[in-house]
């Protein structure tokens, strides 16, 4: 995002068909994922593997700010009342109103768990409001979130203080 891209979460457990629809319609040119899932996205689009380290062999100084507030942020797709997904363009400066200074303020100490869906609305409080404000942000798979055992040992682990619910 501060390199000029804009951020459009796709779920893989989404039908093929959905995903295919959100690049195309969101224009995305680029696929940031996991080897795990790059065989469900097309082949029409520069894809990164997390995984592999060959991703990181880039420039690895900071990247200037080159984004204005009325540039995209992020484009989030709901189902639509067609049942058609529909993308919501929100802006740079929608985020910065909802996450600084607001009623709630994440410090660089705090240790966030993620805890709704990353395709989900509710999820950009706690990715943004996190890093956007120095926080360390943990996302985990549902698995995880849904067995108490695992995610206690988790959020020992790692020390985390704070659930991000939306």
């Amino acid at each position: 995002i501060k390199a000029g891209g804009c951020y459009v979460p796709i779920d893989p457990e989404y039908p093929q068909q959905r995903i295919d629809f959100i690049i195309k319609d969101s224009g995305s040119k680029i696929l940031i994922t996991q080897d795990k899932f790059i065989s469900i996205i097309a082949d029409d689009i520069i894809k990164f593997s997390l995984d592999s380290t060959d991703s990181f062999h880039q420039e690895k100084s900071n990247v200037s700010i080159i984004n204005v507030p009325t540039d995209l942020a992020y484009i989030m797709f709901t189902s639509g009342t067609t049942g058609i997904p529909k993308g919501s363009l929100i802006r740079h400066r929608g985020v910065v109103r909802l996450v600084r200074n607001n009623y709630i303020v994440y410090t660089p100490d705090d240790k966030v768990l993620l805890v709704p869906s990353f395709v989900f609305d509710m999820s950009i409080r706690g990715i943004f409001g996190s890093l956007l404000n120095g926080s360390t942000l943990y996302i985990t798979d549902k698995e995880t979130l849904l067995d108490i055992n695992a995610l206690g040992d988790l959020l020992l682990k790692n020390e985390i203080m704070v659930l991000s619910f939306g």
